[in-house]
Order: C-alpha cells, then sequence, then structure tokens
C-alpha cells in the first residue's frame, strides 16, 4: 500500500487529508490505530529514489540474481513442465491443497563451474552453467500464477580477483506474432578506453550490450493451438534469414518520453497484462 492509498481510505465528504503527517503528530497520533502509525513510520523512514545521475549498469540485475536463486537453491518449488530433468512427484504429505494438481516438484541442478577461488584480493569465477526455466502451477480459486515464470536460461560468468571480466545472460523468449523461439542475450564486457579528451587517461569500464539470437530459424505452420488449425495464415513454412540482430536498445528500460503503450525502448505496456 502506498501512502496515497492510504489516503483515500481516510478521505471523508471529498476532503483530503495526509494521514501519515497527522498519525506521526504526538498530538493528533492517538486518533489513529497502533498499525497505521507504524506503517507511517515505515514509510518516512524510506530511503529517497536514487539519483539517476548516481546509478550504473551491473552484469546482472536484481530480477536476474532472483530468478537464478529460484532456479538453483529452491529444491520442491511446485513446477508444471516436466520436460526437463530437474524435477521429481512431489510426496503426497508435501502436495499443495489450493493448487490445480499435475504440477511437479523442482531439483536444482549444479553449476557447471571451471573455477572458484577465495583470495585476501578477491574472488574468482569462471562457469558456463545451463538453467532450466521455471513455470508456475495455477491456484484453483482464481486461476493466479503461485509465482511469476522465469525467463532466464543460461548464465556465463568469468570473475577475476572480484572484478567481472565478461558476462552472458540469455533469456527464453519468442518472436511475436510469429511464435519462433528466440533468446534476448545480455553480454557484459570490461573493455579498456582511452579518454583523449582528459589526457589520454586509460581506464577498463564495463560495456553493455543486448541482442535477439535464433537458434532455430525454421518455423513450420500451423502451431500448438492455433486458431482454425493455421488455413487464415497463408504460411506452411517460414524460415528467418538474420539469426542474430545488431545491438538494440535495452528493452527494461523505461527512460524518457512515451505514451500509455509504447516505450522508446520498442516494449509494448499492453492494459490488464504483467510487464
Amino acid at each position: 500500500m502506498t501512502q496515497d492509498q492510504l489516503n483515500a481510505i481516510f478521505e471523508a465528504n471529498g476532503q483530503s487529508i495526509n494521514v501519515c503527517a497527522e498519525a506521526t503528530d504526538p498530538q493528533k497520533a492517538r486518533q489513529f490505530a497502533q498499525v497505521v502509525r507504524d506503517f507511517c513510520v515505515a514509510i518516512l523512514r524510506r530511503p529517497a529514489a536514487p539519483n539517476p545521475a548516481l546509478t550504473f549498469r551491473s552484469s546482472m540485475s536484481a530480477l536476474d540474481r532472483h530468478e537464478l536463486v529460484l532456479a538453483m537453491s529452491a529444491f520442491g518449488l511446485p513446477i508444471i513442465d516436466k520436460s526437463g530433468p530437474t524435477y521429481s512427484e512431489p510426496e503426497e504429505q508435501l502436495r499443495l491443497r489450493d493448487v490445480l494438481p499435475g504440477y511437479a516438484s523442482h531439483h536444482p541442478g549444479a553449476m557447471a563451474l571451471h573455477e572458484l577461488t577465495l583470495t585476501s584480493l578477491g574472488g574468482s569465477l569462471a562457469h558456463d552453467t545451463g538453467v532450466e526455466t521455471l513455470n508456475a502451477p495455477f491456484y484453483w480459486r482464481d486461476g493466479r500464477e503461485v509465482y511469476d515464470a522465469t525467463s532466464v536460461e543460461r548464465w556465463q560468468h568469468t570473475i577475476a580477483l572480484g572484478r567481472d571480466v565478461t558476462s552472458e545472460v540469455v533469456y527464453k523468449g519468442y518472436l511475436f506474432p510469429l511464435g519462433i523461439r528466440a533468446a534476448l542475450v545480455k553480454v557484459t564486457e570490461r573493455i579498456f578506453y582511452v579518454d583523449l579528451a582528459n589526457g589520454g587517461q586509460i581506464t577498463a569500464p564495463l560495456r553493455q550490450r543486448m541482442f535477439i539470437r535464433v537458434a532455430n530459424p525454421e518455423k513450420l505452420y500451423p502451431a500448438i493451438k492455433m486458431p482454425a488449425q493455421g488455413r487464415r495464415f497463408p504460411v506452411d513454412r517460414l524460415t528467418l534469414l538474420t539469426t542474430t540482430t545488431p545491438d538494440i536498445v535495452d528493452p527494461y528500460s523505461d527512460s524518457g518520453e512515451h505514451n500509455d503503450i509504447a516505450l522508446p525502448s520498442g516494449r509494448l505496456r499492453l492494459p490488464n497484462t504483467k510487464g
């Protein structure tokens, strides 16, 4: 809940009220329940929004780390995809009663490590790990997903003494509206940069780029669950000529001017949908 939503609850006869301002006022605080006072204290203690000028790109986002933790350590997480090797049927006493039947339990796999060392100067890591994407089952009451499905399907990282050297995160997806299997690739590399405007000073920043890669450029139609079995689509075999795109704008960036649907990155924000 936000502070504006809290104010709307206490609004009376069309008169606006700043609940947190009054709930933290010693002379008016007793008019509000303890839970409201605690909420307002927590709201006022929240740190201010970060300054965009002070933010920077890292090789992995918070969502990347969250999905990898789920895929590599969430033993017993319910999933509906039984095509991969990392699953088992849940034990009877551990079954979820409010979830639609037919799900399985996730068994995390090990990382494909090439090097893992710890020193007083920092750690070193080298690995190239394939990750099973997780698809959540649904609650039988309202059809909601138990958790948001993951999209990271491969993670490659090289770190030397605590410094990123190269990183590659691959996200599973499809090309809309053709339905061709594709992957969004995020590559972060440390490069040497000569700043000629600053006396030729040499630095080694991280450079990040994104592109789309198609492993199998051929698609046969009709596709699964295609309306009218594809009779209204005039193609039965389609082949993409470009399997790797040039570098694209970050599709997760919402900066810049945009309308309610189209973002500067080209991503569409559709109403009543996630993302």
